[in-house]
């Protein structure tokens, strides 16, 4: 984890927002996919009719749609207002917690996993559908927030202490190197 003093209590772990976005829609991603083959092993293949890729398909275009309204500045449900009001960070973090590094949190996959094919086995297979929706609605809000990132300049960073979980933080992105001339000198 990143230690960064700038907000909150000394000492807290920082992570990059979208980063923490896209290890939680991967993790259900991966369970999602875990299910789908056990079911199929355990219980054969569904038909691939329309009844049965209908659902996945609705659930698509409602979060897509969904991604829409969040990226908006409603004051509710979007989330340009809580991006806007992170507060700047004395010092920026050093690029340590990648995706490269951790690209998903094992404990999130295995509690994913547990309750899916627990449900799925013994209940009914449509639960895996909770999972779609879940990863995708992650995915969209990593991809929501890498956009106002983007647009802004900065990086957003989670605080991820106890006692404020939910607090935003950013820093500016480095900028990019000066530009030399062919022998090395920069321009004039």
């Amino acid at each position: 984890m990143i230690r960064h003093r700038g907000i909150g209590n000394t000492g807290d772990a920082m992570v990059r927002y979208v980063h923490f976005e896209l290890r939680a829609a991967i993790g259900a991603a991966a369970a999602l996919a875990v299910t789908a083959v056990v079911l199929c092993v355990v219980r054969g293949l569904p038909e691939l009719s329309g009844t049965w890729l209908l659902p996945f398909a609705v659930v698509t275009v409602v979060v897509a749609l969904w991604a829409g309204v969040r990226s908006s500045r409603l004051k509710v449900v979007g989330r340009t207002r809580t991006y806007e009001a992170a507060v700047p960070l004395a010092d920026p973090p050093a690029d340590g917690d990648t995706l490269r590094r951790r690209p998903f949190s094992p404990m999130a996959f295995v509690g994913f996993l547990t309750v899916a094919l627990t449900l799925s086995l013994f209940w009914d297979p449509v639960v895996i559908l909770v999972l779609w929706w879940m990863a995708l609605d992650w995915l969209s809000d990593g991809l929501v927030a890498a956009r106002w990132e983007r647009r802004n300049g900065v990086l957003l960073w989670r605080n991820d202490s106890r006692d404020e979980p939910w607090r935003l933080a950013y820093s500016p992105v480095s900028p990019p190197p000066p530009t030399r001339t062919a022998t090395g000198a920069p321009p004039a």
